[in-house]
């Protein structure tokens, strides 16, 4: 295929990309600015979250560090077990064992009632067992990640519904 050919099925491929725009509904965007929001933290770690700013026109890490309160879900352990299993290392077979527990997730304790301007960023545990009943209550959304893989910070929160 000559230069030609491919300008034209590039043109074609931009053509149909257009009809597929046009067709396109627009999707709601909920954007509320209270500049007096309260974050607080109730995780036991920093959270970073890369955060838009006005003034830079740059995503930037803001950290929130803990509050020093820690919201959690009650763990109920039902039953401790145990697996044996085989490996080799270096052709030599070994008798191995690693323990696991079978739990339920109850109650979630430490989480402060709702307040005006105020939201709270939690585990996703937390935010899953509250669900909509309150819309002040986070968790982390997209993460962001280093070279290595291991999360840095986040994109933005998450309200789990």
């Amino acid at each position: 295929m000559g230069w030609v050919e491919k300008f034209r099925e590039k043109v074609k491929k931009m053509d149909q990309f257009r009809e597929e725009i046009k067709e396109m509904k627009p999707i709601e965007i909920k954007e509320e600015y209270n500049p007096s929001v309260k974050i607080v933290n109730l995780t036991p770690h920093p959270v970073v979250i890369y955060m838009w700013n006005e003034q830079t026109g740059y995503l930037e890490p803001f950290e929130f560090p803990p509050s020093g309160i820690v919201a959690r879900c009650e763990e109920k352990v039902l039953k401790k077990c145990y697996t044996l299993y085989n490996v080799t290392i270096s052709g030599i077979p070994e008798l191995h064992a690693f323990d696991w527990e079978e739990k339920t997730i109850g109650n979630v304790v430490n989480l402060p009632p709702p307040k005006p301007n105020t939201i709270y960023i939690v585990s996703m545990a937390v935010a899953q067992a509250v669900g909509k009943e309150r819309e002040d209550v986070f968790c982390i959304g997209e993460t962001v990640r280093d070279e290595k893989g291991r999360i840095i910070g986040a994109k933005s929160l998450a309200r789990i519904v």
